[in-house]
């Protein structure tokens, strides 16, 4: 047991390490190469550990995941195209680890605790990032109306802030998240950051003290109204982010849907049985369009075909089955769809399996699943 916190906690300071880059040393330094090939390797053991010497039921959320991670990695490795090994690079992150963080939340080695310092920590360091990434972007453009991606960031942070016994630190962590997302003018992310403060409110709802119900029922619905009113108008006051907003309802999608078009054809008209269903190899639409898949979905039916497509696919309906179960405890039941549901939004406008918040995915979700009976205490 001993052993295990040790190991947990230089796991935990190796993610920090990572994402302190850009704001302690350089992206992509030799540091932040050397921290990820560490957390890696120990992963790794883990991954074997917890598959062939743990003696445990696996669910079959852990079966897809299982299954998906071997796909992509046998799809990379037979493709040989090893020139993109950034994809799969994000990729392991947000998927291998998982399996050390939850074999140490079944031994509660991973705790409330870890999550909450880890949360702490990296919240001003991914908004340093993020500012600091807008203001170059504005530099090099030559204009203040830019979009940065960097915000995807913020979105693997909200479910953490269902962690805090106070209200207030989870409300305040929020609102600056709100303020940094609609900044961004990134339409998915604004869509995520609706879904978490709405989720949030219902939870207080939820949970009122029943001793002075009609006392907390008000105030929480006043705090509601107000805050909804005040981020409602900071939202009109981005003049770029509505003339995106107003032309994503008239079905702009900054080119998105031609990418998927010319990818789905690549693997539809292929007239191939193999292709249709074992795909044309990873990451096939950054090779027929310009850029790659901003949809999993899409992504996993070229390169992987109906198998990968079909994994995915099992993976949330997993998920889902987790909510309905009725296994959870409200408290980590409400965490964990928030959790989903922003994984299924950037499923289809973005990336998630191969984000850049591989802390909601290799932290967050399998303490989730490893201690969804158990009080939020723990």
């Amino acid at each position: 047991m001993q052993q295990d916190k040790y190991i947990c906690n230089f796991l935990l300071l190796l993610v920090l390490v990572y994402y302190s880059q850009g704001v302690i040393y350089p992206m992509g330094s030799i540091i932040s190469q050397t921290t990820l090939l560490l957390i890696m390797l120990i992963s790794l053991v883990y991954f074997v550990k917890e598959l062939f010497f743990v003696q445990s039921k696996f669910t079959l959320f852990i079966k897809a995941w299982t299954a998906l991670l071997l796909l992509i990695v046998a799809g990379f490795f037979l493709k040989g195209d090893f020139e993109n090994y950034r994809g799969f690079q994000s990729t392991l992150l947000n998927m291998v680890p998982f399996y050390a963080f939850y074999y140490f939340s079944k031994k509660d080695v991973l705790t409330k605790k870890h999550l909450i310092v880890l949360f702490i920590i990296l919240a001003p360091m991914i908004v340093y990032r993020f500012t600091q990434s807008n203001i170059s972007l504005q530099a090099i453009r030559e204009r203040e109306d830019v979009i940065d991606n960097t915000i995807y960031m913020f979105l693997g942070l909200i479910p953490f802030v269902f962690l805090f016994k106070r209200k207030v630190f989870s409300i305040i962590a929020l609102l600056i998240f709100w303020i940094f997302i609609v900044q961004s003018a990134k339409r998915a992310a604004i869509v995520c950051g609706v879904f978490g403060i709405l989720l949030f409110f219902y939870y207080q709802l939820k949970t009122v003290n029943s001793r002075y119900q009609i006392r907390n029922y008000t105030v929480i619905l006043i705090i509601f109204f107000g805050l909804s009113y005040w981020g409602y108008e900071y939202l009109l006051e981005n003049e770029f982010l509505m003339v995106r907003l107003q032309s994503m309802m008239e079905g702009d999608s900054s080119g998105r849907d031609n990418i998927a078009r010319i990818a789905f054809a690549t693997w539809y008209e292929s007239n191939n049985i193999f292709i249709y269903l074992f795909g044309n190899g990873f990451q096939t639409t950054a090779d027929v369009s310009a850029n790659n898949s901003h949809n999993d979905w899409i992504e996993l039916l070229v390169s992987f075909g109906l198998l990968g497509f079909t994994i995915y696919a099992i993976l949330f309906y997993s998920a889902l089955k987790e909510i309905y179960s009725g296994n959870f405890v409200f408290n980590k039941k409400i965490m964990f769809i928030c959790l989903i549901g922003i994984a299924i939004i950037t499923s289809l406008t973005s990336r998630w399996y191969g984000s850049s918040f591989a802390y909601s995915q290799i932290l967050l979700l399998p303490y989730l699943l490893a201690t969804k009976d158990n009080s939020i205490k723990k």
